[in-house]
């Protein structure tokens, strides 16, 4: 499959991939379950355009419905006054299954430019990756500035690094949380939990899958379903996050009052997690009953799974024909600049696609 073809499969594959998601998500699945089904639906849109599934398949019924049709540049429309009768084979372009070459400025521009609309994504994608990489970099050399102090929480070894900067973890050439030396103050259940928290967001992986979202971001910069799983997703770390370190709390209340303290002193407060909205969403997921977790995670993953790929057949044929019609486009694009021919013989068209 060509450059052009994936790309616009994949955002059509996530967007249906976004829809199901807020349906699984309205069954109340734990907040793991929803963290697998995202990452699910961003593999199988990044992957199914790859499969042979969608590779241009050469079918007697297939062909002979949509040899029945002429390519107007923006779709497939019936030949005016035609019927189809029996295969040309390139016999005879004016009977049988035969397409016009009509021109369309964005499939030619799309073609015309793919290799520089490639180059620009990728470079889009190495520099959402390094901007991620260098703020990382920057945190590590934070490392070699303060005083930091080993630390064993849950058998694994963790660096504390002490000084005036905003509490949070990286993972980034070794495990490290971020400690403000005021945090001293709290009782050792509140130090505790905080602890327990940022430690947390280590075992998440959150720092790799932070840099994996920047480098998606280089290419599926205008997908709207994009910025709702990056969004879900650092809801989701939140919410694991809060869980493990309300049980090192006093009670759930006792933790809510705890985040709303971190909040109100931004020398603590870590800018990608205390944002406002979020801070209400994590209170309100924590002391409210009816955002409990409903499913465990292998009952929800079942029915996510179910779900999604319920919804790839529906996709799949969407997607194919997208593909096809590009294809074919792109083999009559060509063959018109070469030669000049403006009339095809549609079967032996998606045989010399099939061949290519």
């Amino acid at each position: 499959m060509s450059f052009v073809p994936y790309i616009l499969s994949s955002l059509l594959l996530s967007g249906i991939g976004g829809g199901v998601y807020l349906l699984f998500r309205w069954i109340h699945p734990g907040a793991q379950p929803r963290r697998f089904m995202i990452w699910l639906v961003i593999l199988a849109s990044l992957l199914i355009p790859l499969s042979p599934q969608f590779e241009i398949e050469l079918g007697t019924h297939e062909t002979a419905r949509l040899g029945e049709m002429v390519h107007s540049g923006t779709g497939l429309i019936p030949p005016a006054g035609q019927t189809l009768n029996e295969f040309c084979h390139c016999a005879d372009p004016q009977t049988g299954d035969v397409i016009m070459y009509q021109a369309s400025r964005i499939y030619d521009t799309l073609l015309a430019h793919s290799t520089w609309i490639f180059l620009l994504l990728l470079s889009g994608s190495l520099f959402f990756v390094l901007r991620q990489a260098i703020g990382m970099i920057r945190l590590v050399r934070r490392v070699k500035q303060f005083p930091t102090q080993s630390i064993i929480l849950d058998g694994r070894r963790i660096k504390l690094v002490r000084g005036p900067h905003p509490v949070g973890a990286l993972r980034f050439g070794g495990r490290y949380i971020f400690w403000h030396p005021e945090l001293d103050a709290l009782a050792p259940a509140e130090q505790q939990a905080i602890l327990r928290h940022e430690f947390s967001h280590l075992r998440q992986h959150n720092t790799l899958e932070k840099l994996l979202l920047a480098a998606l971001q280089g290419i599926w910069f205008m997908n709207p379903a994009l910025y709702l799983f990056r969004r879900e997703l650092e809801l989701l770390s939140e919410y694991t996050a809060d869980a493990y370190g309300a049980r090192y709390a006093p009670s759930r209340k006792h933790y809510a009052h705890l985040l709303l303290t971190v909040k109100s002193r931004p020398e603590f407060a870590m800018g990608s997690f205390f944002k406002g909205s979020i801070l209400k969403k994590r209170i309100e997921y924590l002391l409210g009953k009816k955002n409990k977790a409903r499913l465990a995670l292998l009952p929800a993953a079942l029915i996510g799974l179910g779900l999604l790929f319920s919804s790839d057949l529906i996709a799949q044929q969407a997607i194919h024909h997208q593909i096809q019609e590009i294809a074919v486009y792109e083999f009559m694009h060509e063959q018109n600049e070469a030669t000049g021919q403006e009339e095809f013989c549609y079967k032996c068209t998606l045989e010399a696609i099939e061949c290519e």
